[in-house]
């Protein structure tokens, strides 16, 4: 009998390393667990049957959102990775599990514009911008025109009013429905804490962003340069000192930075030399060789970012700096 091998049909057969153990014990929020590992070979499909497994919440998540530690502070195990390598590498039981946790993403935010009040109760042409990211936030602003019942939308006051996070529009523009006239001094007293609070926030961020990406301690000088008579000269957000370089940074903070802001802190900065020859502060007394100027900003206008003026930084804080 002759047979054609020309005929055959020859199927190649796939093979998968197969971990050695029957299950793995793994643990989310409560107590570990087994989740059997046969047919799974590597970490991502491991995932996969682990999440259905654990709880009825992380159904809803997509592999890609979710990772697989040995233990805590270490870093994620690679997808790609074998189960048969992950199994010989620990020593698995319900005291020393896998830990399958979510990636964390930052909250969103909603930048928009409100329309100012005068002490009248009037609505004014200007317009302050807000940052908000929750409820509480929506409620926290529109609350501070007094008797306002929530926000209107500018371009169509005959929409209902909006007093939630989910029914505000990134970027537009409204205003506080007003049954009564507001208190000025409250709505300005809660905008000025809101940017003292950012700019105390921010001052710090720069700080531990810069020591630890420069290698260097830096100082913190008054935030306030006066001349002799103790005259106000000039006022900044920060001011912070790197006396092995004799560097110093300029720090400017605001909710939004436009390019007409960064002109401003231009002109601010190539002031500054003139001014150390007015103030008998002792802090200002060194020979700065580098003078340093940072925009920090929660939000830069469009044409910034399409330029790339700015770089982002892990502390969520975004910088534009120059010498001047």
């Amino acid at each position: 009998m002759i047979v054609h091998l020309a005929s055959c049909h020859i199927r190649p057969i796939r093979h998968y390393s197969v971990p050695r153990v029957s299950h793995l014990w793994v643990k989310h929020t409560g107590n570990p667990i087994m989740v059997p590992v046969t047919g799974c070979p590597n970490v991502s499909e491991f995932l996969e049957r682990a999440k259905h497994k654990l709880s009825k919440k992380l159904a809803n998540y997509d592999v890609d959102e979710l990772f697989l530690l040995k233990s805590p502070g270490q870093l994620p195990l690679k997808p790609s990775l074998s189960l048969e390598e992950l199994c010989q590498s620990i020593a698995n039981s319900d005291e020393n599990p896998l830990l399958l946790t979510v990636k964390k993403t930052p909250p969103p935010t909603k930048t928009i514009l409100v329309r100012d009040v005068d002490e009248d109760g009037d609505y004014e042409d200007k317009f302050t911008t807000f940052i908000v990211q929750t409820d509480a936030d929506v409620k926290e602003l529109y609350q501070c025109f007094g008797q306002s019942g929530g926000l209107q939308r500018v371009s169509d006051l005959n929409l209902p009013v909006i007093t939630k996070w989910a029914d505000l529009e990134d970027g537009a523009r409204y205003q506080a429905h007003l049954p009564r006239k507001y208190s000025l001094l409250k709505a300005q007293r809660w905008q000025e804490n809101e940017a003292r609070a950012m700019e105390d926030e921010v001052r710090l961020a720069a700080k531990d962003f810069l020591e630890e990406a420069l290698g260097v301690r830096l100082l913190e000088l008054p935030r306030i340069i006066k001349d002799v008579g103790k005259e106000d000269l000039q006022e900044w957000d920060g001011v912070l000192y790197a006396e092995d370089s004799s560097t110093i940074y300029l720090i400017e903070a605001k909710h939004l930075v436009t390019q007409k802001h960064l002109d401003k802190l231009a002109e601010k900065i190539k002031a500054f030399p003139d001014l150390m020859e007015k103030t008998v502060q002792r802090e200002y007394q060194s020979d700065f060789k580098n003078i340093l100027g940072l925009a920090c900003s929660t939000y830069f206008e469009e044409s910034l970012r399409e330029r790339r003026v700015i770089s982002d930084s892990w502390s969520a804080i975004r910088l534009a700096s120059g010498t001047w």
